[in-house]
């Protein structure tokens, strides 16, 4: 079991992919989840990703580790769930980009080998169906219409995609 500080609730842990020691995990401080990069073995925040008084979650690494991928509150959805939107985060210039602009809930990103591709879950016709975004073109692709819904993509290899649906 591991602690971090006075954090009230800890969720979304994910091992850096060049260093398992290091996880990005979305922690909850004063009733909102932020961002935190924390060290496994000393039990300690290392960098505060995160400081907005939006929820933050969802975060997936960028292959190198040189950011992250992640989805934050931005108001209300279409379907009245708080809106979300997607946003990178670069080490290099700690700034985070906006990456989707809907009205939609936008969640559980999954970062491609390359860091090209995005996948992610949204709510934008009223179910949970599968997108996909290119980081180099700006552009986003659905890749389902179910009439239930899909959760926890993932990419599998080069070109498979992997997901949870009902």
């Amino acid at each position: 079991r591991y602690s971090f500080g006075s954090f009230w609730a800890l969720k979304s842990p994910v091992p850096d992919p060049t260093n398992p020691d290091r996880v990005i995990l979305a922690a909850m401080e004063n009733g909102f989840y932020d961002l935190y990069l924390v060290d496994l073995d000393s039990q300690k925040v290392i960098e505060r990703v995160t400081t907005d008084p939006q929820d933050d979650d969802f975060p997936a690494w960028l292959p190198d580790s040189s950011g992250i991928v992640y989805s934050t509150e931005v108001g209300l959805s279409s379907q009245n769930y708080a809106n979300r939107n997607l946003y990178i985060w670069k080490r290099e210039d700690k700034v985070a980009q906006r990456l989707t602009h809907g009205i939609h809930a936008e969640r559980a990103p999954a970062v491609s080998r390359d860091g090209r591709r995005v996948l992610f879950t949204s709510d934008e016709d009223g179910s949970w169906d599968l997108y996909e975004l290119d980081r180099v073109s700006n552009t986003v692709e659905r890749k389902t219409k179910v009439i239930g819904a899909i959760f926890s993509p993932s990419f599998m290899g080069n070109d498979g995609i992997l997901y949870g649906s009902f």
